[in-house]
């Protein structure tokens, strides 16, 4: 029989693991994360297998788990240098010396500040600059970017570079060692048509009632401002009209101003705009006072200039800011745009369809209104007489009535129109002449009593037998009296009236009908008692001598009683 032996051998291991080692996010100096990696190694004779760590320095309350690498670790909060401490155990149980590495934690953003642009700032200048700075506990790096392009190499006050008209963005960012970073973005409007660089103004928050004051440069007032939040104000002067549009029936006065904010939104409107002038400004353009309108602002989705609703003009003298002024211009504005002063040298045009009715001593003139109109003046003078000198009045209407004027005398009228601005219309010029009505009576006392006799013998005349009856004279209208002359022998009242022609055509045509109804008449009789019978002789023998006996024939056409046919006193 063989015989086998189990031999057992027992190892001692007193030697601990050497060379603990542990890194935090592998080396960094900085870290603006709680949440941290850890890389950890050991070397042992016979392995190393558990680790345990904490920012600890005694590991007291660390317990040991399986050894991998890397670990993850969440660090203590608060922003400041972090150490986080490691030991390793063998299989032997034996533990390592402490290892430890350290972070610094900055969880804290640099705080920048950028002195220049303002937001929504204008330039004239197409190559702004920037200024900027920031404060931390690390170090820092800056970034500046124009429109997204990183402007290379910029160092706080340089240029920004060559930019083109129009709004652009600046975004400066400043980053520290943990990574932090804190950016400011700046909108900014190149306007290489101003004259000069623009005034900017920056409010702070909520503000009231505040005021922009730029008369002693540019002649400018902004006032009654209030704002939510941070905005700014830039206020430009153009050398000319910044668009290619002119005002429609305006002439600009002074200066075309450039009046914008940042942020709209913040204000709450309206605001007070006044554009202060002088006399001196008046006598350069031209004008006088009273052909100030108001403030007109460039809409840019039509692409016209508008008034300002509620606009006007003080022309009061007074001093501001230590300047004689003549007066200023005003508007309540609701959006901020393009502006100017404008005045109005333009008339209206002349009133149309002018019309006269001629009455005893009057004319009466009508007219069809005329659009931008606030009243019209009418002149007159008479030409019958020679030219004299015209005498005027003023109405808000489309008529008006001349009285005192002498019948048969012919006149010159003008009607024009006028605006508020004392800007008129040339004349529009007709003539007429005044002239006593004509009444029903002159009209029958102008015809003759034999046409009027004439004129009623139309009727169906009654038969008288036994009586020889005078055959009727055809009689004419008589001539009416001849009208009066002046003493160059011309007929008054015949000049150019188109009134008094058309009276003395319905005259004409009356006696005309009148005249028709006499011979009508007369004929007309003739026919009625010569027209044949139904034997073929004449009904009624007009020229049987007086006292004849002969009988008379029934007309034709009536009918006889049907019985006792008996005559009674020559009728049937």
């Amino acid at each position: 029989n063989t015989t086998s032996s189990i031999q057992t051998i027992i190892v001692t291991d007193n030697d601990a693991p050497t060379t603990p080692t542990i890194g935090i996010n592998t080396g960094a100096t900085y870290t603006n994360q709680l949440s941290s990696s850890l890389a950890l190694s050991a070397t042992d004779n016979i392995g190393v297998n558990q680790v345990r760590f904490s920012e600890d320095p005694t590991l007291t309350d660390a317990a040991y788990s399986a050894i991998a690498s890397p670990l993850g670790y969440t660090l203590s909060s608060g922003d400041g240098t972090k150490t986080v401490y490691a030991q390793f155990k063998d299989i032997a149980g034996n533990e390592s010396a402490i290892a430890s590495d350290t972070i610094v934690l900055d969880r804290t953003t640099p705080t920048l500040t950028v002195s220049s642009p303002i937001d929504g700032q204008v330039f004239k200048n197409d190559s702004p600059s920037a200024s900027y700075s920031a404060t931390d506990t690390n170090s820092l790096t800056y970034e500046v970017r124009v429109d997204d392009m990183v402007v290379l190499g910029h160092m706080s006050g340089s240029p920004l570079g060559t930019l083109t008209d129009g709004d652009h963005t600046v975004i400066v960012k400043a980053t520290d060692s943990a990574g932090n970073e804190t950016s400011i973005a700046r909108t900014i409007t190149i306007n290489s048509l101003l004259t000069s660089e623009p005034l900017t103004t920056q409010f702070i928050g909520i503000q009231s009632n505040q005021t922009i004051n730029d008369i002693a440069n540019t002649g400018i007032e902004l006032s009654g401002i209030n704002t939510t939040g941070d905005v700014t104000f830039s206020i430009g002067e153009y050398a000319g009209n910044p668009t290619s549009e002119g005002i429609t029936g305006m002439q600009a006065f002074g200066k075309y101003f450039d009046v914008s904010v940042s942020d709209s939104t913040k204000v709450t409107f309206p605001i007070m705009v006044k554009i202060y002038y002088t006399n001196a400004d008046l006598a350069g353009a031209g004008i006088s006072e009273d052909k100030l309108d108001g403030i007109y602002f460039y809409n840019t989705v039509s692409g016209a200039w508008e008034r300002y609703a509620d606009s006007g003009v003080q022309t009061s003298d007074l001093v501001a800011d230590g300047i004689s002024f003549a007066g200023y211009v005003w508007a309540n504005v609701n959006h901020l745009t393009p502006i100017v002063a404008a005045s109005d040298t333009t008339p209206p045009v002349v009133p149309t369809s002018v019309t006269t009715l001629t009455g005893d001593s009057t004319l009466s003139l009508s007219w069809n209104a005329i659009t931008g109109a606030s009243g019209y003046t009418v002149r007159w003078r008479p030409t019958t007489t020679g030219v004299g000198g015209y005498t005027y009045a003023t109405t808000t209407g489309t008529n008006y009535q001349i009285s005192g004027l002498n019948n048969d005398w012919s006149y010159e009228i003008g009607v024009a129109s006028a605006d508020t601005h004392g800007n008129m219309s040339d004349y529009t010029v007709v003539s007429a002449t005044p002239l006593v009505p004509i009444t029903l009576e002159q009209i029958k006392q102008s015809v003759t009593p034999a046409v009027v006799l004439a004129s009623t013998q139309i009727a169906e005349p009654v038969v008288q037998p036994q009586q020889t009856i005078s055959t009727p004279t055809p009689t004419t209208a008589t001539t009416p009296e001849p009208q009066p002359s002046d003493a160059d022998g011309a007929i008054k009242g015949t000049e150019t009236s188109q009134e008094s022609g058309s009276q003395a055509i319905v005259v004409f045509a009356i006696l005309l009908l009148a005249l028709a109804a006499g011979i009508g008449g007369y004929y007309g009789y003739e026919w009625f008692v010569q027209r044949p019978s139904a034997d073929g002789g004449p009904v009624f023998d007009a020229k049987q001598k007086k006292g004849s006996d002969t009988t008379p024939v029934q007309p034709a056409g009536r009918g006889r009683p049907k019985k006792n046919d008996t005559s009674r006193d020559g009728r049937w």
